[in-house]
Protein backbone atom coordinates (compact mmCIF):
# COMPACT_ATOMS: atom_id res chain seq x y z
CA UNK A 1 0.00 0.00 0.00
CA UNK A 2 1.25 3.52 -0.97
CA UNK A 3 0.09 5.03 2.33
CA UNK A 4 2.19 8.05 1.90
CA UNK A 5 0.54 8.89 -0.97
CA UNK A 6 -2.60 9.75 1.06
CA UNK A 7 -2.84 12.53 3.53
CA UNK A 8 -5.40 10.44 5.65
CA UNK A 9 -7.21 7.53 6.06
CA UNK A 10 -5.33 5.09 3.31
CA UNK A 11 -6.88 2.08 2.33
CA UNK A 12 -5.93 -0.55 -0.20
CA UNK A 13 -7.26 -3.09 -2.77
CA UNK A 14 -6.63 -6.35 -4.29
CA UNK A 15 -7.71 -6.17 -7.75
CA UNK A 16 -8.68 -9.56 -9.99
CA UNK A 17 -5.54 -9.29 -11.74
CA UNK A 18 -3.26 -9.11 -8.39
CA UNK A 19 -2.80 -5.40 -8.57
CA UNK A 20 -2.90 -3.40 -4.98
CA UNK A 21 -4.12 0.18 -5.43
CA UNK A 22 -4.45 2.84 -2.82
CA UNK A 23 -7.62 4.64 -1.96
CA UNK A 24 -9.41 6.48 0.31
CA UNK A 25 -12.59 7.10 1.02
CA UNK A 26 -14.90 9.71 2.49
CA UNK A 27 -18.18 10.71 3.09
CA UNK A 28 -19.48 7.20 3.65
CA UNK A 29 -23.14 8.47 4.61
CA UNK A 30 -23.89 9.49 1.25
CA UNK A 31 -25.54 7.15 -1.74
CA UNK A 32 -24.47 8.79 -4.66
CA UNK A 33 -20.32 7.35 -5.17
CA UNK A 34 -17.85 9.54 -6.69
CA UNK A 35 -14.49 8.42 -7.62
CA UNK A 36 -11.80 10.81 -8.37
CA UNK A 37 -8.35 9.49 -9.37
CA UNK A 38 -4.85 11.27 -8.70
CA UNK A 39 -1.07 10.62 -7.85
CA UNK A 40 -1.59 11.90 -4.66
CA UNK A 41 -4.60 13.06 -2.04
CA UNK A 42 -2.20 15.90 0.05
CA UNK A 43 -2.91 19.34 -1.52
CA UNK A 44 -6.10 17.99 -3.22
CA UNK A 45 -7.98 16.76 0.21
CA UNK A 46 -9.64 19.98 0.88
CA UNK A 47 -11.16 19.63 -2.96
CA UNK A 48 -12.15 15.84 -1.77
CA UNK A 49 -13.51 17.06 1.44
CA UNK A 50 -16.02 19.08 -0.19
CA UNK A 51 -16.80 16.48 -2.51
CA UNK A 52 -17.44 14.19 0.34
CA UNK A 53 -20.22 16.30 2.11
CA UNK A 54 -22.30 15.39 -0.86
CA UNK A 55 -20.93 12.04 -2.48
CA UNK A 56 -19.29 8.80 -1.19
CA UNK A 57 -16.34 9.83 -2.44
CA UNK A 58 -13.64 7.27 -3.55
CA UNK A 59 -10.01 8.56 -4.42
CA UNK A 60 -7.89 6.31 -6.11
CA UNK A 61 -3.95 6.33 -6.50
CA UNK A 62 -2.83 6.28 -9.41
CA UNK A 63 -0.02 3.99 -9.69
CA UNK A 64 3.68 3.76 -11.77
CA UNK A 65 4.23 0.19 -10.90
CA UNK A 66 3.07 -3.48 -10.27
CA UNK A 67 1.12 -5.75 -13.18
CA UNK A 68 -0.13 -3.52 -16.49
CA UNK A 69 -1.53 -4.89 -19.10
CA UNK A 70 -1.96 -1.79 -21.18
CA UNK A 71 0.76 -1.62 -23.28
CA UNK A 72 2.14 0.21 -26.39
CA UNK A 73 4.04 -1.36 -29.18
CA UNK A 74 7.32 -0.90 -27.73
CA UNK A 75 6.42 -2.96 -24.53
CA UNK A 76 6.12 0.15 -22.36
CA UNK A 77 3.40 0.79 -20.39
CA UNK A 78 0.62 3.03 -21.83
CA UNK A 79 0.16 4.82 -18.73
CA UNK A 80 -2.93 6.53 -20.13
CA UNK A 81 -5.33 3.04 -20.97
CA UNK A 82 -3.95 1.59 -17.55
CA UNK A 83 -5.33 4.31 -14.99
CA UNK A 84 -8.32 3.78 -17.12
CA UNK A 85 -8.23 0.26 -16.50
CA UNK A 86 -7.54 0.25 -13.02
CA UNK A 87 -10.57 2.37 -12.22
CA UNK A 88 -12.58 0.51 -14.13
CA UNK A 89 -11.36 -2.61 -12.19
CA UNK A 90 -11.66 -0.78 -8.64
CA UNK A 91 -15.04 -0.04 -9.65
CA UNK A 92 -16.31 -3.14 -10.71
CA UNK A 93 -14.11 -5.18 -7.22
CA UNK A 94 -16.67 -2.43 -4.94
CA UNK A 95 -19.65 -3.50 -7.19
CA UNK A 96 -20.33 0.54 -8.59
CA UNK A 97 -22.95 -0.20 -11.84
CA UNK A 98 -22.53 3.41 -12.35
CA UNK A 99 -20.84 6.55 -10.28
CA UNK A 100 -19.56 9.93 -11.17
CA UNK A 101 -15.78 10.73 -11.58
CA UNK A 102 -14.37 13.92 -11.08
CA UNK A 103 -10.60 14.33 -12.53
CA UNK A 104 -8.32 17.11 -11.84
CA UNK A 105 -5.07 17.62 -14.03
CA UNK A 106 -3.51 14.17 -14.28
CA UNK A 107 -6.99 12.13 -12.67
CA UNK A 108 -8.54 13.26 -15.56
CA UNK A 109 -7.30 10.69 -17.74
CA UNK A 110 -9.52 7.98 -16.04
CA UNK A 111 -12.54 9.97 -16.71
CA UNK A 112 -11.85 10.29 -20.14
CA UNK A 113 -10.92 6.44 -20.98
CA UNK A 114 -14.08 5.61 -19.23
CA UNK A 115 -15.98 8.21 -21.27
CA UNK A 116 -14.49 6.07 -24.36
CA UNK A 117 -14.86 2.34 -22.85
CA UNK A 118 -17.40 2.40 -20.39
CA UNK A 119 -19.79 4.90 -21.08
CA UNK A 120 -22.77 2.80 -19.42
CA UNK A 121 -20.86 3.06 -15.99
CA UNK A 122 -20.42 7.12 -15.88
CA UNK A 123 -23.13 9.01 -14.64
CA UNK A 124 -21.13 12.24 -15.13
CA UNK A 125 -17.61 13.54 -15.94
CA UNK A 126 -16.25 16.61 -13.97
CA UNK A 127 -12.87 17.11 -15.61
CA UNK A 128 -10.84 19.90 -14.20
CA UNK A 129 -7.24 21.07 -15.70
CA UNK A 130 -5.62 24.19 -15.80
CA UNK A 131 -2.01 24.06 -16.56
CA UNK A 132 -1.54 23.30 -20.10
CA UNK A 133 -4.09 26.44 -20.40
CA UNK A 134 -2.52 29.21 -18.09
CA UNK A 135 -0.58 30.50 -21.24
CA UNK A 136 -1.68 31.90 -24.59
CA UNK A 137 -2.59 29.01 -26.86
CA UNK A 138 0.64 29.36 -29.04
CA UNK A 139 2.67 30.18 -25.92
CA UNK A 140 6.03 27.40 -26.20
CA UNK A 141 6.08 28.80 -22.29
CA UNK A 142 5.10 25.84 -20.28
CA UNK A 143 7.57 23.55 -22.27
CA UNK A 144 10.15 26.00 -22.05
CA UNK A 145 9.54 25.86 -18.31
CA UNK A 146 10.05 22.01 -18.69
CA UNK A 147 13.39 21.84 -20.71
CA UNK A 148 14.66 24.08 -18.18
CA UNK A 149 13.99 21.30 -15.10
CA UNK A 150 12.59 23.87 -13.04
CA UNK A 151 9.87 22.19 -11.42
CA UNK A 152 8.91 24.88 -9.22
CA UNK A 153 8.76 27.64 -11.74
CA UNK A 154 6.31 25.10 -13.40
CA UNK A 155 4.35 24.39 -10.09
CA UNK A 156 4.52 28.45 -9.34
CA UNK A 157 2.77 29.39 -12.81
CA UNK A 158 0.01 27.10 -12.82
CA UNK A 159 -1.27 27.72 -9.29
CA UNK A 160 -3.60 30.64 -8.05
CA UNK A 161 -1.51 32.04 -4.87
CA UNK A 162 2.11 30.66 -5.78
CA UNK A 163 3.63 32.00 -3.04
CA UNK A 164 1.81 29.87 -0.53
CA UNK A 165 0.91 27.64 -2.94
CA UNK A 166 4.07 26.57 -3.83
CA UNK A 167 5.13 25.96 -0.71
CA UNK A 168 2.16 23.71 0.27
CA UNK A 169 2.94 22.00 -2.90
CA UNK A 170 6.61 20.98 -2.00
CA UNK A 171 5.55 19.87 1.49
CA UNK A 172 3.18 17.65 -0.31
CA UNK A 173 6.13 16.02 -2.66
CA UNK A 174 8.35 15.73 0.32
CA UNK A 175 5.35 13.25 2.09
CA UNK A 176 5.77 11.21 -1.11
CA UNK A 177 9.50 10.30 -0.17
CA UNK A 178 12.23 9.90 -2.82
CA UNK A 179 11.02 9.42 -6.24
CA UNK A 180 13.77 9.71 -8.03
CA UNK A 181 13.85 6.02 -8.95
CA UNK A 182 10.24 6.32 -10.26
CA UNK A 183 11.03 7.88 -14.04
CA UNK A 184 7.80 8.03 -14.88
CA UNK A 185 6.64 10.39 -12.45
CA UNK A 186 9.34 12.38 -13.88
CA UNK A 187 8.09 11.71 -17.06
CA UNK A 188 4.37 12.78 -16.70
CA UNK A 189 4.21 14.53 -13.80
CA UNK A 190 5.70 17.57 -15.52
CA UNK A 191 4.45 16.98 -18.72
CA UNK A 192 0.77 15.84 -19.02
CA UNK A 193 1.25 16.43 -22.56
CA UNK A 194 3.70 12.58 -22.48
CA UNK A 195 0.84 11.29 -21.06
CA UNK A 196 -1.70 10.60 -24.21
CA UNK A 197 0.48 9.02 -26.56
CA UNK A 198 -1.57 7.13 -29.59
CA UNK A 199 -1.22 3.43 -29.72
Amino acid sequence: MESNKIAYGAKSIMLDNGVELTYCELGEQNEEVLVTGAFYFHTVMPVVELLAERYHVYGVVMRFDGVTDELDPDGSTNWTRQWGVDVHRFARALKFERFRYFGKCHGTIPGWYLVKEHPEMQVAFASFYLAPNVQGQNSNKWFEMADSGDLSAMMASALRKPKSGLKKKMAELAALGDLSDVSEFEEYAACPEKVCRTR
